[in-house]
């Protein structure tokens, strides 16, 4: 990993964005990184726009935890990625769901399609459709290790829903294969 590495999970309320990047920076925090994580919600909450922004230093503390632009972009939803997709760096990564968001024409930055949605619907629960973008993100760019994203959701996720989100991300990292 580079020494510091900018991301920004968007979406809307209720997709699990925010618990997506605490899991992330939660695994990155036990792979030995540090990290800063800030999240922000439009006045709708549910269903509304929001972004949650993570650095992730390997050598040094964060001193501002708020980004300008993204070093890897994950958008479910449309609204989000309009408003995000412009704020990335030049060699930005972008994943998108592709249930949610459609594949823009211009092809200047390394996007990755993944049909999130559809994917945690045929797992049995749709709001797990972040845990399989954090697995592709970790399959793509080596940021944190799979047994500390494993770890994680086994701290963070409520004891129900465990094995479902392990699944998911089981799902996430074996796509691209």
């Amino acid at each position: 990993m580079n020494k510091k590495i900018k991301i920004r999970f968007s979406g809307q309320g209720g997709q699990g964005i925010v618990r997506a990047s605490i899991i992330f920076g939660d695994a990155a925090i036990r792979d030995g990184y540090k990290v800063a994580q800030i999240q922000s919600y439009g006045p709708e909450q549910r269903g509304g726009r929001l972004k949650s922004d993570m650095i992730i230093s390997a050598d040094r503390s964060i001193n501002f935890p708020i980004i300008d632009k993204a070093d890897i972009l994950v958008a479910m939803s449309q609204e989000a990625f309009d408003v995000y997709f412009p704020l990335i760096t030049t060699k930005a990564l972008v994943l998108i769901n592709s249930n949610s968001v459609e594949l823009p024409e211009e092809q200047g930055h390394e996007i990755v399609a993944i049909p999130a949605t559809e994917l945690a619907l045929k797992l049995g629960k749709r709001i797990v459709a972040n845990i399989i973008m954090i697995g592709v993100l970790t399959r793509l760019k080596t940021i944190v290790s799979s047994k500390s994203l494993i770890d994680s959701i086994k701290n963070l996720v409520p004891r129900k829903f465990v094995s479902i989100n392990l699944e998911a991300l089981d799902l996430g990292l074996s796509l691209l294969e």
